[in-house]
Protein backbone atom coordinates (compact mmCIF):
# COMPACT_ATOMS: atom_id res chain seq x y z
CA UNK A 1 0.00 0.00 0.00
CA UNK A 2 1.43 3.44 -1.02
CA UNK A 3 1.66 6.16 2.02
CA UNK A 4 0.19 9.64 1.02
CA UNK A 5 2.02 12.21 2.99
CA UNK A 6 0.40 14.90 4.56
CA UNK A 7 1.77 17.74 1.79
CA UNK A 8 0.60 15.44 -1.01
CA UNK A 9 -2.84 15.15 0.71
CA UNK A 10 -3.36 18.80 0.99
CA UNK A 11 -2.06 19.58 -2.48
CA UNK A 12 -4.72 17.27 -3.59
CA UNK A 13 -7.37 18.98 -1.55
CA UNK A 14 -6.30 22.42 -3.01
CA UNK A 15 -6.16 21.19 -6.38
CA UNK A 16 -9.99 20.00 -6.03
CA UNK A 17 -10.64 23.07 -4.32
CA UNK A 18 -9.49 24.70 -7.72
CA UNK A 19 -11.22 22.75 -9.90
CA UNK A 20 -14.59 22.42 -8.37
CA UNK A 21 -14.45 26.72 -8.13
CA UNK A 22 -14.03 26.57 -12.00
CA UNK A 23 -16.76 24.16 -12.26
CA UNK A 24 -19.32 26.15 -10.49
CA UNK A 25 -17.99 29.31 -12.34
CA UNK A 26 -18.73 27.40 -15.92
CA UNK A 27 -22.10 26.25 -14.16
CA UNK A 28 -22.97 29.45 -13.43
CA UNK A 29 -22.20 31.22 -16.66
CA UNK A 30 -24.10 28.35 -18.56
CA UNK A 31 -27.44 28.98 -16.20
CA UNK A 32 -26.88 33.01 -17.00
CA UNK A 33 -27.04 32.44 -20.58
CA UNK A 34 -30.11 29.86 -20.41
CA UNK A 35 -31.57 32.26 -18.22
CA UNK A 36 -31.33 35.40 -21.07
CA UNK A 37 -32.50 32.93 -23.71
CA UNK A 38 -35.68 32.15 -21.70
CA UNK A 39 -36.48 36.11 -21.10
CA UNK A 40 -35.66 36.59 -24.63
CA UNK A 41 -38.03 33.59 -26.01
CA UNK A 42 -40.72 35.14 -22.94
CA UNK A 43 -40.62 38.62 -24.50
CA UNK A 44 -40.85 36.92 -28.32
CA UNK A 45 -43.80 35.10 -27.19
CA UNK A 46 -45.63 37.68 -24.95
CA UNK A 47 -44.97 40.03 -27.99
CA UNK A 48 -46.41 37.59 -30.22
CA UNK A 49 -49.61 37.10 -28.13
CA UNK A 50 -50.33 40.93 -27.78
CA UNK A 51 -49.86 41.34 -31.39
CA UNK A 52 -52.09 38.38 -31.90
CA UNK A 53 -54.83 39.11 -29.57
CA UNK A 54 -54.64 42.79 -30.87
CA UNK A 55 -55.34 41.55 -34.90
CA UNK A 56 -57.84 38.77 -33.91
CA UNK A 57 -59.36 40.10 -30.90
CA UNK A 58 -58.91 36.18 -30.04
CA UNK A 59 -56.82 34.11 -27.43
CA UNK A 60 -53.17 33.74 -28.05
CA UNK A 61 -53.80 29.68 -29.60
CA UNK A 62 -52.97 28.28 -33.14
CA UNK A 63 -53.75 24.88 -34.54
CA UNK A 64 -50.81 23.36 -36.33
CA UNK A 65 -52.78 23.19 -39.54
CA UNK A 66 -53.22 27.43 -39.23
CA UNK A 67 -49.10 27.39 -38.42
CA UNK A 68 -47.95 25.72 -41.09
CA UNK A 69 -49.87 28.38 -43.81
CA UNK A 70 -47.15 31.18 -44.83
CA UNK A 71 -49.58 33.60 -44.79
CA UNK A 72 -51.03 32.70 -41.28
CA UNK A 73 -50.33 34.01 -38.35
CA UNK A 74 -47.70 31.82 -36.99
CA UNK A 75 -43.93 32.05 -37.78
CA UNK A 76 -43.09 32.54 -41.90
CA UNK A 77 -41.30 28.78 -42.68
CA UNK A 78 -40.41 30.60 -46.24
CA UNK A 79 -38.43 32.74 -43.60
CA UNK A 80 -37.16 30.88 -41.69
CA UNK A 81 -35.93 28.42 -44.53
CA UNK A 82 -34.10 31.40 -46.21
CA UNK A 83 -32.52 32.48 -42.84
CA UNK A 84 -30.86 28.71 -41.91
CA UNK A 85 -30.61 27.33 -45.02
CA UNK A 86 -33.12 24.64 -44.84
CA UNK A 87 -36.01 23.16 -47.15
CA UNK A 88 -39.48 24.32 -46.96
CA UNK A 89 -40.74 21.51 -45.93
CA UNK A 90 -37.60 21.28 -42.73
CA UNK A 91 -38.80 24.82 -42.20
CA UNK A 92 -42.79 24.23 -41.41
CA UNK A 93 -41.12 21.27 -39.21
CA UNK A 94 -38.99 23.87 -37.36
CA UNK A 95 -41.43 26.19 -37.08
CA UNK A 96 -44.42 23.44 -35.46
CA UNK A 97 -42.07 22.63 -33.47
CA UNK A 98 -41.21 26.08 -32.23
CA UNK A 99 -44.75 26.27 -31.44
CA UNK A 100 -44.70 23.40 -29.06
CA UNK A 101 -45.87 21.04 -31.63
CA UNK A 102 -45.27 17.40 -30.23
CA UNK A 103 -43.60 15.09 -32.82
CA UNK A 104 -47.27 13.30 -33.78
CA UNK A 105 -49.01 16.95 -34.05
CA UNK A 106 -46.70 17.80 -36.97
CA UNK A 107 -47.31 14.27 -38.36
CA UNK A 108 -51.01 14.69 -38.20
CA UNK A 109 -50.81 18.59 -38.98
CA UNK A 110 -48.46 17.51 -42.33
CA UNK A 111 -49.84 14.31 -43.42
CA UNK A 112 -46.69 12.95 -42.73
CA UNK A 113 -46.22 9.52 -40.39
CA UNK A 114 -44.41 10.31 -37.14
CA UNK A 115 -41.61 8.70 -38.54
CA UNK A 116 -40.98 10.74 -41.23
CA UNK A 117 -41.11 13.65 -38.83
CA UNK A 118 -38.20 12.69 -36.81
CA UNK A 119 -35.98 11.48 -40.14
CA UNK A 120 -36.93 15.36 -40.84
CA UNK A 121 -35.41 16.75 -37.59
CA UNK A 122 -32.18 14.39 -37.95
CA UNK A 123 -31.36 15.78 -40.97
CA UNK A 124 -32.29 19.53 -39.86
CA UNK A 125 -30.06 18.91 -36.58
CA UNK A 126 -27.38 17.57 -39.21
CA UNK A 127 -27.34 20.58 -41.64
CA UNK A 128 -27.46 23.02 -38.66
CA UNK A 129 -24.75 21.59 -36.81
CA UNK A 130 -27.00 21.11 -33.77
CA UNK A 131 -27.72 17.94 -31.12
CA UNK A 132 -30.94 18.63 -29.53
CA UNK A 133 -34.79 20.01 -30.38
CA UNK A 134 -34.45 22.49 -28.16
CA UNK A 135 -31.63 24.08 -29.93
CA UNK A 136 -33.83 24.33 -32.90
CA UNK A 137 -36.38 25.73 -31.16
CA UNK A 138 -34.54 28.49 -29.58
CA UNK A 139 -33.09 29.11 -33.54
CA UNK A 140 -36.04 29.51 -34.68
CA UNK A 141 -37.20 31.67 -31.95
CA UNK A 142 -34.36 33.89 -31.79
CA UNK A 143 -34.78 34.41 -35.38
CA UNK A 144 -35.85 38.41 -36.27
CA UNK A 145 -39.62 37.71 -37.26
CA UNK A 146 -40.35 41.42 -38.42
CA UNK A 147 -38.68 43.53 -41.09
CA UNK A 148 -36.37 46.79 -41.54
CA UNK A 149 -35.91 48.87 -38.95
CA UNK A 150 -37.57 47.00 -36.54
CA UNK A 151 -35.38 44.46 -36.56
CA UNK A 152 -32.46 46.05 -35.56
CA UNK A 153 -34.08 48.15 -32.76
CA UNK A 154 -35.24 45.26 -31.14
CA UNK A 155 -33.05 42.76 -32.03
CA UNK A 156 -29.51 44.00 -30.85
CA UNK A 157 -27.81 41.33 -29.13
CA UNK A 158 -29.47 38.22 -30.23
CA UNK A 159 -27.19 36.32 -33.04
CA UNK A 160 -27.98 35.49 -36.43
CA UNK A 161 -28.13 32.13 -37.57
CA UNK A 162 -24.32 32.45 -38.63
CA UNK A 163 -23.09 33.07 -35.37
CA UNK A 164 -25.22 30.19 -33.87
CA UNK A 165 -23.29 27.91 -36.13
CA UNK A 166 -25.93 27.27 -38.74
CA UNK A 167 -25.03 27.43 -42.41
Amino acid sequence: MARVTLAELRQYIEDFEVGLTLRLDGLETRLETIETDLAIIKEHLVTKMRADERNSGAAFHKGAEETIRPDGPGIDPRFVAERLGLTLTESRVSVLLSEGNSTAEIAAAMGNKESTVRWRLRQINRKLKISRQAQLVRLVLLLPHKSGDTIRAECNGIPDAEDTGAE
